[in-house]
């Protein structure tokens, strides 16, 4: 199995998709290669038989050339049936992709912490979760509508859209952060009111060792490596 990450890290510290890569290399003799999105380093998807599009800091508002190639990528690769996951930002950039750009948005109230992700349908990405888990979520944009074809899986008290699939196709977002971990997800809360002063958005602050399940990002990447 050959799997490929899309790195779409802007802090240089952040660059590899070290946090993404562990979880792909647990898969029994697989290949895995990390690409940068937005060094315009993204290769054809017909090469790979699952993708993973990792978070970024950048809008999914905005428009660079990077992105109109990472939109494209995503349409061939549904097309083409390779198996998709995106993450934060990659969930929303498959949104975007697939439905435009009146699928997403800025967010009414953005995430930052611990967030309540709630199933409101099974899938096989979630298989052997509960209906009701915590990870750990940091966005400022969000999906505002599944895309057309698309169904609908979680979602939270602040944010409609957690997660969705493209039935038929193996296509999955993930508005969370299943491959955080305790530390950096609390670490989260602490590094957002520090930069915005607001304390509005922090959900379960310094609750990691609580709320946090390793479990969570073991079963659904597993799911997903698994299909």
């Amino acid at each position: 199995m050959r799997i490929l990450i899309i790195d779409n890290n802007l802090d240089v510290d952040d660059w590899g998709a070290a946090d993404l890569v562990p979880f792909a290399a647990k898969t029994g003799g697989a290949e895995v290669h990390v690409r940068r999105g937005p060094h315009e380093d993204v290769p054809s998807p017909e090469k790979y038989d699952k993708v993973v599009i990792s978070g970024s800091r950048a809008s999914v508002l905005e428009e660079s050339p990077w992105i109109s190639m990472l939109d494209g990528f995503i349409r061939r690769a549904v097309e083409g049936g390779t198996h998709l996951l995106g993450v934060c930002y990659g969930h929303q950039a498959i949104a975007r992709a697939v439905g435009g750009k009146a699928c997403v948005r800025r967010s009414a109230t953005p995430e930052f912490g611990w967030t309540k992700i709630v199933q409101v349908a099974s899938s096989g990405l979630f298989k052997g979760l509960p209906q009701e888990f915590h990870s750990s979520s940091s966005h400022f944009d969000e999906v505002s509508a599944v895309p057309p074809g698309a169904r609908l899986l979680a979602r939270s008290d602040c944010c409609d859209v957690q997660a969705f699939e493209l039935p038929g196709h193996a296509v999955f977002g993930v508005q969370f952060h299943p491959e955080r971990g305790r530390e950096d997800g609390d670490a989260v809360t602490v590094r957002i009111h520090k930069k915005t002063g607001r304390s509005d958005i922090l959900l379960n602050p310094g609750r990691g060792r609580e709320l946090h399940d390793p479990s969570v990002a073991e079963k659904i990447f597993g799911n997903f490596f698994s299909l």
